[in-house]
């Protein structure tokens, strides 16, 4: 695993462990989706309306626990 892909998903981990109100887990959202965006690649061989990613197993898995942590915290938080 590349070092900045860690460091990356930690910070995620610590901006959704943060989160205190609603607009602190919309911001979560779009980090955790950011952080998706980032470490994938367009597949351009797909045309279409939707936006096509790649992603090695290791980011699909994280991205996947990151929002699994995200929906647990804002059930906490209502």
């Amino acid at each position: 695993m590349r070092p900045y892909i860690r460091s990356s998903y930690k910070k995620a981990i610590k901006i959704i462990d943060s989160c205190t109100n609603q607009d602190h887990i919309e911001a979560s959202r779009r980090y955790v989706n950011l952080f998706f965006k980032t470490h994938t690649t367009f597949d351009e061989n797909i045309s279409g309306i939707l936006e096509v990613r790649l992603a090695e197993e290791f980011i699909a898995k994280a991205y996947y626990k990151l929002y699994k942590m995200l929906d647990k915290k804002e059930k906490s938080l209502k």
